[in-house]
């Protein structure tokens, strides 16, 4: 048994969501902390002349070039709304998938869910009067 047509769109939702928050964590983080793989690139374009941007600090403005700093927050700005947005679609679509594979289960009864768990799927027996 595999996933019903439903089930397919939702868990294709659930990896595209989780994908997103992956790429816009990646480039929040480079461009708030200049954390990798984002971070030495970000450091590199808004340090002040004259500033290691290795030395940067995160939410030093004495560092860094304020108009090369202002031009970054805006480009980073819709990486925020899509980090925002997609948080907020996967609060729905977690309880969501947790809620189907249980009505799943309970209507199928297959034991996927119980192999999952034990490794050991647990099949229901047939009536003796049939």
């Amino acid at each position: 048994p595999g996933h019903s047509p439903l089930g397919k769109i939702g868990v294709s939702l659930l990896l595209l969501c989780m994908s997103l928050m992956a790429v816009t964590g990646l480039v929040l983080a480079g461009t708030d902390i200049y954390f990798p793989p984002l971070g030495q690139w970000v450091a590199q374009s808004i340090a002040a002349p004259g500033v290691d941007p290795a030395s940067l600090a995160p939410y030093r403005p004495d560092l860094v070039d304020k108009a090369a700093y202002d031009a970054m927050r805006a480009w980073r700005s819709p990486f925020i709304e899509v980090h925002k947005f997609t948080f907020y679609t996967l609060l729905f679509l977690v309880p969501a998938h947790v809620i189907g594979v249980i009505i799943a289960e309970v209507s199928s009864r297959t034991g996927v869910v119980s192999a999952m768990i034990s490794g050991r799927r647990f099949k229901r027996q047939a009536n003796r009067d049939e």
